[in-house]
């Protein structure tokens, strides 16, 4: 249904005369119709009474409401043929002839099943469609997904996170004294208090301990540098400093990037929201304390705090990482979800490594991140170490921090870990193909396998890679 055609429908059952509406039939989108009398109507469904008793309907489930003595089909009119139920046998073979990344093919056919009250089978179908394309709408809604402060997840997890209980069959406040609770949400712990930093011209990071706010956040301003719009209420010279060293980052997204960039035409400056400190940011976008900020893929904004972030991270930190992701989207455009996680997170975690020299104002690549470095040389160690053809397989929804440090590894021992100009040539250009790929479909498992070599290529590269982390040193410097 279109949007306006669901804005009348909303009108209709939140305001429409019980007198225009009580002779009806319900078409719903499964392609079936109850024909009735109307009992009540509200924004979440319809009751309605038809010969086989009464039915309760949510409004998900309808197509359109039609009066009968208005829409009912003519005399000599054929009513519109109805829609071939489909077997489960029949679902099995199509679903099997289905390429792997048709999500759309994936949801039309969940949609058959589901009007065939193959509930399984549908729920089947559209899994497959958001494995095919994990932010598939349709898929989504009919999983139950709702969005919720950019990111999907279920209608159970926003609550929780809202910081609503489960008593019975009702979700409430926790202070609430009503019923016993089934589920209970710890309450967040509080981060211990970090100490102002002395504020010295030798200090560069005691500016992050200053939380000082020029208006409300509803009336926070907009300051603009030359690739970016920043909105905040912390001080102007700190907004404008943060405009001031992202642009430099951007240059050095360009420089990396620079044979995917779009063709024709400016680039829209990139968005940035910065809340003067975590707890803002906590509240109102409703995460966790060890979120320091994150890519709002709809809108393309980066969101994160003014602040310290974790052991040793910053706003600039945060910005810089997710700022890479920004980048990422204005380079593959729609098709950003085509690349596989190791590839876009690695390429971030490398450039959130980077230093920032705030005199000189100059962005030095290649610096290795400590703890990165440390959780790879403990796994080589341990045996540990994520397999790599596991490791280009893992979803989002599944990167973990450890996860993190091997898509770091990867991506830095391609960039960096090279003794010879022909071999930094041939990795540039496995990172390359892997990027030119993902701006025409989904980048999978065996494409990945294919551009180091196959898997016999893909199995010497493994061990000289295990024995580089092994190997080099926290402060290697590249040539």
């Amino acid at each position: 249904m279109k949007n306006g055609s669901l804005v009348v429908l909303i009108a209709l059952l939140c305001f429409g005369g019980a007198a225009d509406l009580e002779a009806a039939t319900i078409v719903l989108k499964n392609g079936k119709q109850l024909s009735g009398k109307i009992l009540s109507r509200d924004s979440k469904g319809i009751r309605i009474q038809t010969e086989n008793g009464i039915k309760t309907l949510e409004l998900a489930e309808v197509k359109e409401i039609l009066d009968e003595a208005n829409d009912a089909p003519k005399d000599g009119e054929p009513d519109e043929p109805e829609e071939a139920v489909i077997s489960q046998e029949e679902f099995r073979e199509a679903y099997d002839k289905i390429a792997r990344d048709d999500a759309d093919a994936y949801v039309a056919l969940g949609e058959k099943a589901e009007a065939a009250e193959l509930t399984t089978s549908a729920r089947q179908a559209f899994r497959a469609a958001i494995r095919a394309f994990p932010d598939h709408e349709a898929a989504r809604a009919k999983l139950e997904y709702v969005r919720f402060a950019g990111e999907w997840t279920t209608k159970d997890k926003m609550l929780r996170e809202r910081g609503l209980v489960l008593r019975g069959n009702r979700w409430m406040p926790v202070d609430s004294t009503e019923g016993t609770p089934e589920v209970i949400v710890k309450p967040i712990a509080k981060k211990e208090e970090v100490k102002k930093a002395e504020a010295k011209p030798d200090n560069p990071d005691a500016w992050y301990d200053d939380h000082e706010t020029i208006a409300e956040w509803e009336k926070a301003p907009l300051v603009k540098s030359k690739n970016y719009i920043i909105r905040s209420n912390i001080k102007t010279e700190y907004a404008k400093r943060y405009g001031t060293m992202m642009d430099r980052y951007y240059d050095r997204f360009k420089s990396v990037f620079k044979s995917f960039m779009p063709r024709g035409g400016k680039i829209p400056r990139c968005v940035i929201t910065i809340y003067p400190e975590q707890k803002k940011f906590m509240e109102l976008e409703k995460k966790p304390q060890n979120v320091g900020g994150f890519y709002r893929l709809d809108t393309r904004v980066v969101v994160t705090y003014h602040g310290r972030f974790g052991k040793s991270g910053t706003t600039r930190t945060v910005l810089v990482h997710e700022g890479t992701h920004q980048f990422q989207h204005i380079v593959l455009g729609d098709n950003f979800r085509n690349c596989p996680v190791w590839l876009i997170e690695g390429l971030a975690v490398l450039f959130e490594g980077a230093e920032w020299n705030p005199k000189t104002k100059k962005v030095d690549l290649g610096k290795i991140p400590k703890d990165r470095l440390t959780t790879m040389k403990r796994a080589v160690k341990d045996k540990k170490v994520i397999p790599l053809k596991t490791l280009f397989g893992v979803r989002q929804q599944a990167f973990t921090g450890f996860h993190y440090a091997h898509a770091w590894a990867m991506i830095y021992q391609l960039v960096y870990g090279a003794k010879s100009t022909k071999q930094r040539k041939t990795n540039a250009k496995i990172i390359s193909e892997l990027f030119a790929l993902g701006k025409k479909r989904r980048v999978r498992t065996r494409d990945v396998i294919k551009v180091f070599g196959g898997d016999a290529g893909l199995a010497q590269y493994e061990e000289e890679w295990k024995k580089w982390m092994e190997k080099v040193d926290y402060d290697f410097k590249p040539r």
